[in-house]
């Protein structure tokens, strides 16, 4: 009877927590929703304030605020201080006086190694820098990243429904407070391409939105047995977010989406066939269909879709841009790079003579790896990359929570074939993710021993 009572007690408790989590939670998202709408950051601010003794009192309430500010990661509080940055560095500090109070800190030595490897080329590539000065804060961006990375890996929590339902929750909101925004105040670029605001690219604001649209997906199928609202916000989540996705123009960012979904229809259905190809064909036939009714709303926007405007604009200039690179930048940097950051390779094509209109990144993950960390830099990235990718595939059927992160950690690299995306937060977020529950599930031979381990 005294035990029935202690586990009463205990039950209560976690209901408790929960119910006052989620409370916490959409407060938070409310007052990051002010601060977009009205461009405020007062709200934001207050937001950061309220978010402190929360994150201190449960550090995975700030992984929950870095997923919500990787999608907004233009978001800033301070001229020159993003939300993204300010939310990392509070979960760092939670997790370091987490740390302190255990005595106790859980390191992987193989991703240690990895982040100090990347650490190491990154600051030998400021040496070389072309542009020390843009070098500089690209690579406190990246450190930032890595601090991230560290911090999500060292983390002695266990991932599970809860804490996924949650960060769903957060991000469907998310979803759904920038349809209303942008619903509400009609915010494009030049009249044919949507954004947040003026001031923020339309692929950046696209990216965001396709990374985070295959981990709700594969989050609704994980979350099925939930209630019917929490269904119902994630399933509106989507729908919003496609929508506004094909609406940027994004096409790097919608072809990252498709594969993305495609993967989790697979994934999720694959021990039926004639669903998972119904489920795949359906949705692409449905994304077609949206993309055609464009033209009837913004008939620009729908002529970025054709195969005759990709081929007339060279892929938006950036084949020329790319050779422009190989031939003038690359070979004269061939080791270290120009600098980390995309200002590096821009100042190099200035100085190679190269017009005005062609000095930009190479939009591609790889070659402005090349171009910024050289031969060296590549090796070193792609390596990392590919352990990441392998260490994900091998544990897919062992562990389900793996899925929305390798839906994101995919989406993105298809995203960096005409993107840069090798410095951007979901990415890395994404690939901490990946690498936590990879290395979890080598303590377990099945699923249902890791369940009876999972505390709530």
């Amino acid at each position: 009877m005294i035990n029935v009572t202690k586990d009463n007690r205990k039950l209560n408790f976690i209901n408790y927590k929960h119910s006052l989590t989620y409370l916490v939670v959409f407060v938070l998202l409310v007052l990051l929703f002010l601060g977009i709408y009205y461009e405020d950051n007062r709200f934001l601010i207050l937001m950061v304030v309220i978010s402190l003794p929360f994150i201190i009192w449960d550090t995975w309430l700030g992984v929950v605020f870095l997923f919500v500010t990787a999608i907004v990661y233009y978001v800033t509080l301070f001229p020159g201080i993003s939300l993204y940055r300010t939310f990392a560095l509070i979960t760092f500090f939670s997790f370091l006086f987490g740390t302190f109070i255990k005595r106790k800190i859980y390191l992987n030595y193989q991703l240690s190694l990895w982040a100090m490897l990347i650490t190491i080329i990154s600051l030998l590539s400021i040496l070389v820098s072309v542009y020390p000065e843009d070098s500089i804060v690209e690579f406190l961006s990246l450190f930032v990243n890595i601090l991230v990375l560290l911090s999500i890996m060292s983390m002695p929590y266990k991932l599970d429904y809860f804490k996924l339902e949650l960060i769903a929750f957060a991000a469907s909101s998310l979803m759904l407070f920038l349809g209303i925004t942008i619903y509400a105040k009609g915010l494009y670029i030049d009249i044919r391409r949507l954004s947040l605001t003026e001031e923020v690219n339309p692929n950046s604001f696209a990216m965001g939105i396709a990374q985070i649209l295959p981990f709700l997906l594969s989050s609704y199928f994980l979350l099925q047995n939930k209630s019917l609202i929490k269904k119902l916000i994630i399933v509106l989540g989507i729908l919003v977010g496609m929508v506004t996705l094909i609406f940027t123009g994004s096409r790097s960012s919608i072809l990252g989406m498709v594969v993305g979904i495609n993967l989790v229809l697979y994934l999720c259905n694959k021990d039926n066939k004639l669903k998972k190809w119904f489920a795949i064909i359906s949705f692409d036939s449905l994304l077609v269909l949206l993309i055609l009714g464009t033209q009837f709303y913004n008939p620009y926007l729908f002529q970025r879709f054709t195969i005759k405007d990709l081929f007339e604009s060279h892929f938006a200039r950036r084949v020329d841009i790319q050779k422009y690179i190989f031939n003038e930048v690359i070979p004269k940097h061939i080791w270290l790079g120009t600098g980390i950051g995309g200002g590096s390779v821009v100042q190099a094509l200035a100085f190679s003579g190269v017009p005005q209109i062609y000095q930009k990144p190479a939009h591609n993950i790889l070659i402005d790896i090349l171009a910024q960390l050289g031969i060296i830099g590549l090796v070193i990235f792609s390596i990392f990359y590919a352990i990441s990718l392998w260490k994900g595939w091998g544990n897919l059927s062992k562990s389900p929570f793996l899925i929305p992160f390798y839906a994101i950690f995919i989406t993105s690299l298809i995203i960096g074939i005409g993107e840069t995306v090798y410095l951007n937060k979901m990415f890395w977020i994404s690939i901490a993710m990946i690498w936590k529950q990879s290395l979890r599930y080598k303590k377990y031979s099945t699923v249902q021993q890791l369940e009876q381990t999972v505390e709530y």
